[in-house]
């Protein structure tokens, strides 16, 4: 977002960029496997599958999304998930409203799903159930889903767009692929899911990451940069 205003001219010294947060007090991995199969059953997520979570909206409006909404690639993921469910028993989680385009395409493919309005307050316990996130957008301020993956301590495979082009490396705390991959995002969840040393590595590396934005540290830089000289004007 900061390079588009700088593309489209606007002053370098009256721009802050400041990244989103994660409240990592809500967002925390699973501690034990038990406490995995636990929110499985809870959730009627079946035991023995892989399995693929996505969370973000893609689909026009507010009602079944039947509509897709481009920019956030539900075509790309339902493309990407149907390969993945040709070579291993996958089941797709997909949590809000507006994901009709994506339940529509799992159906033809014939791809096990589940789909769940949840409250705020709930939707950690849908990422600690996961194995793997998805990201397959075309263009992203965030999203938010990013942080929230590697705090749960989730491995996380996106396309390179909004903040995965900062702070992601593959093979260090997540997966990448360029934008409208379809091979390249299929391949990264292969090797995600092929390579447990791999997993260990990236999901490490993504709980490191996820402290570094602790709504806290992100708290005090909208204070330092924003705030703070306001007040001050202000006194």
């Amino acid at each position: 977002m900061a390079q588009r205003l700088r593309d489209e001219g606007f002053p370098e010294d009256k721009m802050v960029t400041i990244p989103l947060g994660v409240n990592r007090s809500q967002f925390f991995p699973s501690h034990t496997d038990n406490q995995k199969a636990d929110i499985r059953k809870r959730l009627g997520i079946p035991q023995d599958s892989i399995c693929i979570g996505s969370f973000q909206k893609d689909g026009c409006n507010w009602g079944a999304g039947e509509d897709p909404k481009y920019v956030k690639g539900p075509d790309i993921l339902v493309s990407v998930l149907g390969r993945l469910a040709r070579e291993h028993n996958i089941h797709v989680v997909l949590t809000g409203p507006a994901r009709g385009f994506v339940i529509n395409g799992l159906k033809e493919l014939g791809v096990s799903f589940s789909h769940a309005y949840v409250e705020s307050h709930v939707l950690p316990d849908y990422y600690r159930c996961l194995d793997l996130y998805l990201v397959t957008s075309r263009d992203e301020g965030g999203p938010k889903a990013i942080l929230e993956a590697m705090a749960a301590g989730i491995p996380l495979v996106s396309t390179r767009v909004g903040m995965a082009c900062d702070i992601m490396q593959s093979e260090v705390n997540g997966m990448l692929a360029d934008v409208d991959d379809v091979e390249g995002l299929y391949r990264a969840c292969e090797k995600v899911l092929d390579d447990s040393d791999l997993r260990r590595k990236i999901v490490a590396g993504g709980l490191e990451t996820s402290r570094e934005f602790s709504w806290e540290r992100v708290a005090d830089i909208y204070y330092r940069e924003v705030y703070s000289e306001l007040l001050e004007k202000r006194d």
